[in-house]
């Protein structure tokens, strides 16, 4: 009985939700134009504070949110002459409460219009309200409130001298540190950013990412199954949802957070399944079935009356948030390859409407199938783009050296554009979280992103989109220690280039050789190496893509790699298979000779393969293996063909040439910066990689390591870093001569960072 009670006031719940959402006259308003009373919420204020005014008006529209209609604006004289015009808001009060592990909110009085508005400079402002409605325009009297020093270090801005790094209107470096934070559970909403944002702030961060999507804070959206809030379609934005991002922005500020706002996803704009069904267009506003403009998705980038309604939409977003000094930028798109003349339209839209100068960026993907055909340098070259950013996912965990592939993305796009990077989102598995590669929760390839993004000059570290493998693992520590040792770096004193280190050596005689394991990276539709030379040292020249093409796929995509390799001693080329489509056939030639075949069947029935599935769309089996491969390589130079003469794709997850990489050259990896004397390093073994870990592959400790960092003769003080906890684990004093400085490093198990100053 009590089930069928609580279907029913479901049922009406939901019905009564739907029939508000649909009503077109719910803001409807017919008293004639009149401003009857706008009072500021406090008379002082400190300098780069907020201040709201609540504003009793009475006017006639139908449509609040359209300034057509009704436009209301504050103007806001500084002591200095300066004087800025603020934009209105329509505005619902809300209060929340918990019951039942959900959030629910509660209407509290009436509609009002609000005003925000954020001082920077001290001393009396003067201050007036204007109303325009059908013709007609109002004017309050005008007031003045007083502004008073205060230590708040202001809005973040690109910094023009260090040209990679940020700070604040105060000059004070901002270096970013979290993770993001896009949704929550739907029940739990603000009361989920509670529980995340004091996480986060307890263990040194200062940044995360919210998406304004469908379900979660969406404000332009139609009534579904997946809405967060009150949707009133295209035009109409939601006050409940509103409200949220009120409460989730104070709450950013209270815990010295900066958010990455970012306005909507690729999603909203996809016609076709995607692989989280996230292919929402059919509920999409803009779609001409749910009263927008639009056809089809491809009609948002040039229909005037979408751009039209677009800019409506960006300018309630300034009107409301843009006070907010927590608010870091404002990302355009999540992963969408929106058309340039779009993004820069709308980034100019923002730059040019926004009263406080927020950052502006975006990100890019979608279509995916276009990720190697997309420029785009045309988007990062947009001069109203403050910043640039990557998203890097592996697929099915084929990065197994995480760092080395984010290091390298950081300084491409930071040496390719001059501006900031952030690495935005990152992990294992396009297609799962992280906790799939790490039941464990051992962190490492997070552990090794954070310290290498640093060491790439980003603007702030990589950040993780996996909150939940976070959260469930335990893993925050990892943001406490790398924001421990970012802390007090002078980012902003000088340009940082790249640490030139030379003579990496070990201090031994000792003549040993161990296996090398060379992880297969790429995707399904990227070109591979056909030569590829692995060196003694372990460093490989040429692309080795886990995907060998049969043929099928004649053209640019099949390719034949051949491995140039010096075996010092007689050892085993062994092969670890992913998985199979179709069938594929694997010879191995020895200079010229074959001496190895295999091939792989797929389903359906029982095989080989660990597992099997028929892909309906392409009407082909792809089958599972997970396994090895052994075949004998005699001692010296050779060269090792692979060609797959079968139907389709073979899948490769790593190649291991036994006894073959000379442990006398370091396995290691040094990364840092330098700049007027200072240096930060990071030192990584090269074996700390999250696929020997989830391999069950031994981390053998490197001893006895030396190099010299290239710098200017003097003495220099080397502050040590354990990475793990965060803290100094030693300190030492140097001499550089002939402009080197001698770094020696007794044993290295898994990686160690340093601070390195040249003393006065």
């Amino acid at each position: 009985m009590k089930k069928s009670i609580f279907c029913l006031i479901a049922i009406f719940a939901i019905l009564s939700s739907h029939a508000i959402s649909s009503s077109e006259d719910i803001f409807r308003d017919t008293a004639n134009l009149k401003i009857h009373n706008a009072e500021i919420d406090k008379p002082t204020i400190c300098c780069y504070d907020s201040l709201e005014l609540n504003i009793d008006l009475s006017a006639s529209y139908d449509n609040p949110f359209d300034p057509d209609q009704i436009e209301v604006l504050g103007h806001f004289i500084a002591p200095s002459g300066q004087e800025k015009t603020i934009p209105a808001f329509f505005y619902q009060e809300f209060s929340r409460r918990y019951e039942r592990n959900k959030e629910y909110l509660d209407k509290v009085a009436g509609p009002l219009w609000k005003i925000r508005f954020t001082p920077a400079e001290t001393g009396t402002y003067g201050y007036y309200i204007e109303a325009t409605n059908k013709g007609k325009t109002v004017r309050s009297k005008g007031k003045k409130f007083s502004v008073t020093k205060s230590d708040i270090p202001g809005f973040i801005r690109v910094d023009k001298d260090s040209v990679y790094y940020m700070r604040f209107d105060s000059g004070k470096p901002y270096f970013a540190v979290g993770e993001s934070v896009a949704w929550t559970k739907r029940k739990e909403q603000t009361y989920g950013y509670d529980y995340y944002f004091t996480k986060l702030a307890e263990n040194g961060c200062n940044y995360s990412r919210i998406w304004l999507v469908e379900w979660n804070l969406a404000l332009e959206w139609v009534d579904s199954s997946q809405t967060q809030g009150t949707a009133y379609g295209p035009g109409k934005y939601s006050l409940d949802n509103s409200w949220r991002l009120d409460y989730i922005i104070g709450l950013a500020k209270e815990k010295r957070i900066y958010l990455l706002l970012t306005l909507d996803t690729y999603g909203s704009i996809m016609d076709k399944k995607g692989y989280w069904g996230e292919n929402r267009w059919e509920k999409n506003p803009y779609n001409i079935k749910n009263g927008g403009p639009c056809e089809k998705p491809e009609d948002f980038w040039t229909d005037e009356e979408a751009k039209k309604l677009y800019k409506r939409h960006l300018r309630y977003i300034l009107a409301r948030w843009g006070h907010s000094l927590n608010i870091l930028a404002f990302e355009l798109w999540n992963e969408v390859n929106a058309p340039k003349e779009w993004v820069e339209e709308m980034a100019h839209f923002i730059k040019e409407n926004d009263a406080y100068g927020h950052l502006v960026t975006t990100s890019i993907g979608y279509p995916f199938e276009d990720k190697h055909s997309y420029d785009e340098s045309q988007i990062w070259d947009i001069k109203d783009i403050d910043y640039t950013q990557t998203h890097l996912y592996g697929e099915r965990g084929n990065i197994a050296d995480m760092a080395k592939a984010i290091y390298d993305r950081c300084i491409y796009m930071t040496e390719k554009y001059n501006k900031p990077h952030i690495m935005a989102e990152f992990g294992l598995d396009c297609g799962a979280d992280d906790m799939k590669y790490d039941k464990e929760g051992k962190g490492l390839h997070v552990h090794n992103s954070l310290w290498a993004s640093v060491m790439g000059r980003s603007f702030g570290t990589a950040m993780t989109h996996w909150k939940e493998y976070i959260d469930k693992k335990g893993l925050y520590y990892q943001f406490k220690s790398i924001s421990n040792f970012v802390e007090g770096i002078e980012w902003l004193e000088g340009k940082w280039e790249i640490a030139s280190i030379e003579n990496l050596k070990l201090e031994t005689d000792e003549k040993r050789y161990s296996d090398l394991t060379l992880p297969c990276e790429g995707d399904w539709a990227e070109e591979g190496g056909d030569d590829i030379t692995v060196a003694q040292t372990g460093e490989v020249k040429g692309k080795i893509n886990q995907f060998i093409h049969g043929m099928t796929k004649e053209g640019d995509l099949r390719f034949i790699p051949t491995f140039h390799v010096d075996y010092p001693k007689d050892g085993k080329f062994i092969l670890d298979v992913d998985s199979v489509a179709q069938d594929a056939e694997l010879h191995m030639h020895l200079d010229g000779k074959e001496i190895w075949c295999h091939s792989f069947g797929t389903g359906p029935g029982e095989g080989e393969w660990r597992s099997c599935r028929l892909l309906k769309e392409y009407n082909i089996y792809v089958a599972k293996y997970d396994k090895t491969y052994e075949i004998d390589i005699p001692e010296g130079r050779h060269d090792i063909r692979l060609e797959n003469t079968g139907k389709d794709w073979i899948r490769l997850k790593a190649l291991t040439l036994t006894d073959y990489r000379d442990e006398s050259i370091p396995f290691i990896r040094v990364l840092g910066l330098s700049r007027n004397g200072e240096s930060i390093l990071w030192v990584q073994n090269r074996e700390s990689i999250w696929y020997n870990v989830y391999r069950n592959r031994e981390i053998k400790p490197v001893r006895n390591i030396s190099f010299d960092l290239k710098s200017t003769d003097g003495e220099y003080e080397i502050e040590w870093w354990d990475t793990v906890k965060g803290i100094i684990a030693g300190k030492e004093t140097r001499a550089c001569k002939n402009n080197m400085l001698p770094i020696k490093i007794p044993e290295l198990s898994l990686d160690i960072a340093c601070k390195i100053k040249k003393r006065d």
